[in-house]
């Protein structure tokens, strides 16, 4: 037996039956790319591979993101919508005001405890 089946692990048997698949699996990966760029001619590029997937899962196809985005990025696709960075709404640096300074600010603390703060905006105003 060779070595590199004895260092990989595999069967004869299994090696060549893994190459003669090749064809199937290349002829399976084009078919596969093809319905992949007409889904996405369709939508005039605004599907990431995300809504591809479903598609495909939809029509009873397999469909792994994984696989999708591989096959995409292979054959030049990106989606024009890009998802956004989420971003704070408030700058809490401007929301107290000049008359509210920070107290702890430049202060060394030794010990747990030594300074406590609580938000009290909720309460209702008497």
């Amino acid at each position: 037996m060779a070595k590199w089946v004895v260092f990989f692990g595999v069967s004869r048997s299994g090696y060549y039956s893994y190459v003669g698949r090749r064809e199937t699996r290349e002829e399976e990966k084009q078919a596969k790319s093809k319905e992949i760029k007409q889904i996405f001619d369709e939508s005039e590029g605004t599907y990431g591979p995300d809504r591809i997937c479903g598609i495909l899962r939809k029509n009873g196809k397999k469909a792994s993101y994984r696989k999708i985005s591989k096959i995409m990025a292979e054959l030049g696709l990106h989606s024009i919508h890009r998802r956004h960075k989420t971003r704070s709404l408030t700058d809490s640096r401007k929301a107290r005001g000049v008359g509210y300074p920070n107290l702890v600010r430049n202060q060394r603390f030794e010990e747990p405890y030594q300074a406590l703060c609580i938000d009290i905006t909720y309460l209702k105003k008497l």
